[in-house]
């Protein structure tokens, strides 16, 4: 520590005791820690009683200078022989020692517990020096939209821009940590609590965790107990929630340390997300559970929010005690079946583009599998309205169809959905709530295109074409159905084919792997394309031309327009169901996605191929074929009408038309 350092502390001590002022907690920085101190630390073990824990340093780790120095602990004490030494929970916990190692000298801050060894001797473990940790008091919470804003000098995406109070501490961007000592550690990770959710939504989500190096762990429903601002002191256990209500996702670690409405914990990072929005909550600890690896503590959350997490960096996270943060309201109302009356859901989710739609999805799976309560055969008419910050509501009313999974398929069309907005590449959508209603019903929603007539079958460029198209539900009595479909008042005069047709893709906003006729340029397009594009549930009707037509009499039209890319297309005009190979891309456990790609491009099964049993459903992989893009790109698509209808429709015929000269 610096003379100057040294000489301020003291100052400012016998300045509070001689106008009687309680002294303030001090700081201990690492550069002044040394082998065989001894200390304390503090934690909730059980209930919300805060213990402590006796600390010996064993020594000060040097870092390669891409992480944090640590400081080597071996703790003991009655209360944590009891439960094995650190637990996972723990993270956070602070550690103390008495200035000049007298039993009356001042209380000083060291830092907290943070890493630890698995698989090893659990009463060894890793405390990140307070240096690091006392910075994300005064780092500002972000406003605005991150995805837009401008990126300041300063590297706030890495720890390059923390003044260090010690010399020789050299915190850089937590990207350069190849070769560190933390390649070697354990996170004294947060165990994250998850109630509300059957077996299979515990899975889907405890998949999408891991993938954040999260525990997820069933159990932790909410607790009554005094869970306010004022009831949390260093060393409370405390949770950082990221689902609450119906369905509570609340990981679980330690307070340690505040100043004011300040506050910084866990040592070391939650989901490393830089900027945050998360509600945090104090928990109510149950137990802890023996476990080979590390044993961990299992709690449950308060109902009351204590605060936010503004900031979520490698050495912990920080936020202010006593708001809120805005989350996204969710609904969900499953009818149909056996179900008497309708059965609701609700719950708040964190407002983040990358794990929105993910949580969204999870709730929702665990809704029609926890209330409809069966998987297999059947269909689910899916109504997805999401509300805006402008006000305005955005529905998308579609019919999810399978022969093994329809809480599967109806859990990621919702998740698609939310995701396809939340992540848009031109603004902001600000969802601020979600209502989802499922009519779930035990026969498919199959219906086969038996034919189709157009009328007139010449037409003049600015008139109109009726398609009338005859469809046979499953097991119900054959519906016609009447498509207008307007020749716009450029169209080329000449032969020209109408194709009657289905979805034949997994984009969501697409009927075809080949269409970017709906794609969207702006939020406007995009939202308007949510409402109306892709749906399985719709006929399509689509006014192609191609300059072969005139001298093939439009054969190829007919060969190529059927969707070579995906199956051929006699197949499909003799009413043969359709199915999707099986998916192997991004689906429920999967990384994130770049806030860069095509609103188009979010993927969603058509009808799903047969699943193992308690298998979740993903994403189907679009074919490639180049050489049968290209012939692709020859043909026009002029114009495109569509009908929805109660059902999922499949097979394709194509109508021969002729447009005249005006």
């Amino acid at each position: 520590m610096s003379e100057r350092l040294r000489a301020a502390r003291t100052g400012l001590l016998l300045v509070m005791l001689l106008f009687g002022a309680a002294p303030a907690r001090a700081i201990l920085h690492v550069a002044d820690v040394t082998a065989g101190m001894r200390g304390y630390g503090k934690t909730v073990l059980s209930g919300t009683e805060i213990t402590t824990f006796d600390v010996r340093v064993i020594d000060v780790v040097k870092s390669n200078g891409a992480v944090p120095d640590l400081i080597l602990v071996k703790v003991g004490g009655p209360a944590l022989e009891q439960v094995g030494g650190i637990c996972a929970g723990m993270s956070g916990s602070p550690v103390y020692f008495k200035a000049n190692g007298s039993a009356d000298g001042l209380e000083q801050l060291a830092g907290a517990i943070g890493y630890t060894t698995p698989f090893a001797d659990t009463t060894y473990g890793y405390v990140v020096p307070v240096d690091f940790l006392l910075p994300l008091l005064d780092w500002p919470a972000e406003s605005g939209d991150p995805w837009t804003s401008a990126r300041s000098g300063d590297d706030r995406n890495g720890m390059a821009w923390m003044a260090c109070p010690s010399p020789g501490l050299r915190p850089t961007s937590p990207g350069g940590r190849g070769g560190s000592l933390l390649d070697s550690l354990v996170r004294v990770n947060a165990p994250v609590m998850v109630s509300g959710l059957p077996v299979r939504a515990f899975s889907q989500l405890g998949s999408r965790l891991a993938s954040l190096r999260l525990n997820p762990v069933q159990g932790g429903g909410v607790a009554s107990f005094d869970g306010s601002p004022a009831a949390l002191k260093p060393g409370s256990s405390i949770g950082i929630q990221l689902t609450r209500g119906d369905v509570n996702v609340t990981a679980v670690g330690t307070l340690t340390h505040i100043d004011g409405e300040r506050f910084v914990a866990f040592g070391h990072s939650f989901v490393h997300q830089g900027p945050a929005a998360f509600p945090l909550v104090a928990t109510r600890v149950s137990a802890v559970i023996p476990s080979d690896e590390l044993p961990f503590k299992l709690a449950s959350p308060a109902t009351q929010i204590a605060g936010t997490v503004t900031q979520d960096r490698q050495s912990g996270v920080g936020g202010v005690l006593g708001s809120a943060p805005a989350m996204t309201k969710v609904t969900v109302e499953a009818t149909g079946e056996h179900l008497a009356q309708p059965m609701k859901l609700s719950a708040e989710v964190v407002r983040d583009p990358e794990l929105t739609g993910d949580l969204i999805g999870a709730v929702v799976l665990g809704a029609i599998d926890g209330l409809v309560d069966r998987e297999g055969l059947g269909s689910v008419e899916v109504t997805c309205a999401m509300r805006l910050g402008t006000g305005r509501t955005i529905t998308r009313s579609d019919i999810v169809d399978s022969a093994t999974d329809i809480g599967g398929y109806a859990g990621l069309e919702v998740k698609d959905t939310v995701a396809t907005l939340d992540r848009n590449p031109f603004a902001p959508a600000g969802i601020t709530a979600v209502d989802v209603k499922l009519q779930a019903h035990r026969r498919p929603a199959t219906a086969t295109i038996l034919s189709a007539t157009a009328q007139p079958e010449a037409v003049v460029p600015g008139q109109d074409i009726q398609v009338r198209v005859v469809v046979q539900p499953f097991r119900q009595p054959v519906e016609t159905h009447d498509v207008l479909l307007r020749i716009p008042g450029d169209a080329r005069p000449g032969p020209a084919q109408i194709r009657v047709h289905a979805k034949a893709t997994g984009a969501l906003l697409r009927y075809d792997p080949w269409d970017e006729a709906g794609e969207p340029r702006s939020l406007d397009a995009l939202l308007t394309a949510l409402e109306q594009s892709g749906k399985r549930r719709s006929i399509v009707c689509d006014l192609i031309t191609s300059p072969f037509d005139e001298l093939l009499g439009g054969s190829l039209a007919r060969g190529l327009g059927g969707a070579p890319l995906t199956r051929p297309s006699a197949d499909l005009s003799r009413g043969a169901r359709w199915e999707p190979p099986l998916p192997v891309g991004e689906g429920w456990g999967e990384g994130r996605t770049s806030a860069a790609a095509s609103a188009g491009a979010a993927m969603v099964p058509v009808q799903p191929q047969g699943q193992t049993e308690h298998a979740l459903p993903e994403r189907p992989t679009e074919p490639s074929d180049s050489a049968s893009r290209q012939m692709l790109s020859l043909f026009d698509l002029v114009a495109r009408a569509t009908v929805d209808t109660d059902h999922v429709p499949t097979g394709e015929i194509h109508l021969p038309v002729r447009i005249l000269r005006p």
